[in-house]
């Protein structure tokens, strides 16, 4: 079965922001769900943030080139955080929704799947651990 890539990466999540809850790797854990059912709540939810509105960013006027070109980069770099922080909420909580739980991996165990090359052996090491009857990790909050 394909899917899309960015539904990939939705399912096993690096978390940058600065709270605690979000400061690691995680997965999303449903005992028993079936693998077609996993694949099209990953891809629908992706799908959802993905169609999140776009931010503009605004750069005060001033006649210095210097000062306008560092707050532009500056600017750019906090509204790209903001829009996958805000992307991540949605996956979330659409998530949550369809009965999954939000769960820590260990960091090793997320490189290992990361370093995976093949897509499609990605995405079912990842059912694997989403479907296994215990969450391999703690239950973080939604």
């Amino acid at each position: 079965m394909k899917f899309r890539k960015a539904a990939i990466g939705a399912v096993l999540v690096w978390g940058l922001a600065s709270t605690p809850a979000l400061a690691g790797p995680y997965y999303f854990h449903k005992p028993g769900v079936e693998r077609e059912a996993y694949v099209e709540d990953v891809t629908l939810c992706r799908e959802l943030s993905d169609m999140g509105e776009s931010k503009r960013t605004s750069t005060p006027y001033t006649p210095n080139l210097y000062a306008v070109a560092a707050a532009s980069l500056l600017s750019g770099f906090m509204n790209s955080r903001n829009q996958r922080n805000h992307e991540q909420a949605i996956e979330r909580i659409c998530m949550a929704d369809k009965g999954y739980a939000r769960v820590s991996i260990d960091k090793s165990e997320f490189k290992k799947i990361r370093k995976l090359k093949n897509d499609d052996d990605r995405m079912e090491a990842l059912f694997t651990v989403a479907a296994a009857p215990d969450a391999i990790g703690e239950e973080l909050p939604e």
